[in-house]
């Protein structure tokens, strides 16, 4: 599979989410920005396209859960997810 495009979406859409104060993040926002940090790296001004191993986690609230990303060159982007606490 090809990496998405890189260029100015990515520029803006990493410019936007540094501007958000924390309690502003959701947790849809928190995993599209895990997500395209395993697929694009450098300064986010200047974005390219991720060569190497990426492995990022984030705690997920409603309901607690762990999201864990990962990606190589070989497989490709992966996702895993762990549910923290008490099953309802």
């Amino acid at each position: 599979m090809a990496p998405p495009p890189v260029g100015f979406g990515y520029t803006d859409g990493f410019a936007f989410a540094r501007t958000l104060r924390d309690d502003e993040l959701t947790d849809a926002i928190r995993v599209e920005l895990l997500l395209a940090h395993a697929v694009i790296a450098g300064r986010p001004d200047m974005p390219r396209p991720r060569r190497n191993v990426f492995l990022g986690a984030i705690v997920l609230h409603e309901p607690l859960r762990l999201l864990i990303v990962y990606r190589t060159p070989r497989l490709g982007r992966r996702t895993s997810v762990i549910r923290l606490g008490r099953s309802r």
